[in-house]
């Protein structure tokens, strides 16, 4: 009788430390994640602050626009004259990064044109998939990296 007393007590603590562990796994994935941090981009002012290449500033200016028209596309049924502006605002520094595209990579321009073009495309989808992400987080479709990347691009075109 004394022996199945000891193994139900240690079948006990072992169900007692897998329920501890997780508790601990669940509380570290809560805690460690971060709600402001998009799933597929690094914050942009970071970026632009370790990388100041020409390659860079590229990459920059790119990023910039593609989230300027995404702003633009999630605007545009709402405040038409705001959205506008977000476009506006993008063809500068799409006209900025195809310039430094050109120079770098030594192309003409309907060939500097495409290549910003195809990679801003894609960006502008992937702040889409961050969007959705954010909103079924917290509510909101411009908040956490989204809005600090809108907050620096702003910025970074006004400078222009």
């Amino acid at each position: 009788m004394l022996l199945w007393i000891t193994l139900t007590k240690d079948s006990l603590n072992l169900t007692l430390n897998m329920k501890k562990l997780l508790v601990i796994i669940v509380l570290s994935l809560l805690v460690f994640q971060s709600p402001s941090q998009a799933l597929n981009f690094y914050p942009i002012s970071k970026y632009a602050k370790n990388n100041r290449d020409i390659v860079a500033q590229i990459y920059v200016l790119e990023r910039c626009s593609a989230l300027l028209i995404f702003i633009g596309n999630k605007m545009r049924p709402e405040k038409v004259e705001t959205s506008k502006e977000k476009y506006n605002e993008s063809k500068k520094l799409i006209n900025y990064a195809v310039t430094k595209y050109q120079q770098h990579h030594n192309t003409n321009t309907s060939e500097s044109v495409n290549n910003v073009m195809n990679k801003i495309e894609l960006m502008v989808s992937l702040y889409k998939e961050d969007s959705d992400q954010m909103y079924i987080r917290n509510g909101h479709y411009i908040s956490g990296i989204i809005k600090r990347d809108f907050d620096f691009c702003t910025a970074l075109e006004g400078g222009l």
